[in-house]
């Protein structure tokens, strides 16, 4: 966790020091998050396991291609057995929050385009996005009867100690839709590493070869703040 303090200060003593010539953009996330665990099947059928998320985003661009990126996501992390036909004899489900607070860079490979000779174009254009993240799970697991054969198993996934905090990695890629030279339509979706099993709660009764991850996506929608100096002194404002 200290480490993660320490790249978020680093991050933050960056956007200050960068150069002030490249804007602020700041945005809204409405989308959904979903999990890659024990308790879900790998098919189409894990759509049925997609919760409500929202996000809030800061970014300060370093160049035209380049941002550093600061999120906070808020969703929900749900899986049930009964909703996969190889797993719904097993009967298990659970139900945890996902708090996560990242920082991250943003690489736009087209985005000088935005701004050839000093004017100002509507484009479309990609970006990949990588970084470091604090995540806060509290899982309710229901492990409901369990045959002689799964006691033991459960038993020792009811006794871990559960880790409600855990460091993640963030990787993902989205699309901007410049509406005009300040608001930005967009579409984002990542997955997180998340170096753990017990997300949903089981792991020994499930697959513990296999450690969880979980992903979130959606609409952005980015209010872009220019920098630009004032006609009378040359001062720098954000507009």
């Amino acid at each position: 966790m200290k480490h993660f303090f320490t790249l978020l200060f680093s991050i933050g003593l960056l956007m200050q020091l960068s150069g002030q010539k490249h804007q602020w953009e700041l945005g809204l996330s409405l989308g959904g998050s979903n999990i890659a665990g024990d308790l879900i099947d790998p098919d189409l059928s894990t759509f049925k396991e997609t919760n409500f998320a929202f996000g809030l985003h800061a970014s300060k661009f370093l160049s035209s291609e380049l941002a550093l990126k600061l999120n906070y996501y808020n969703g929900r992390l749900t899986g049930k057995d009964a909703n996969f036909d190889r797993l719904s004899a097993r009967g298990f489900s659970f139900s945890s929050p996902v708090h996560e607070f990242s920082g991250m860079i943003a690489w736009e490979p087209i985005g000088s385009k935005r701004y050839k000779e000093e004017k100002f174009h509507k484009i479309v254009s990609p970006y990949l996005t990588g970084g470091i993240g604090l995540a806060y799970f509290n899982p309710k697991t229901i492990f409901n009867s369990v045959n002689s054969s799964m006691a033991e198993l459960v038993a020792k996934d009811q006794a871990k100690d559960v880790s409600t905090f855990r460091l993640v990695i963030p990787v993902g890629a989205g699309l901007k839709i410049d509406l005009t030279d300040q608001w930005v339509l967009g579409f984002e979706y990542g997955l997180r590493v998340t170096f753990s099993d017990y997300l949903d709660g089981v792991s020994y009764a499930g697959n513990p070869h296999k450690n969880d991850w979980y992903g979130i996506g959606g609409l952005n929608l980015t209010y872009r703040l220019h920098q630009k100096k004032t006609a009378d002194t040359g001062v720098v404002d954000a507009q």
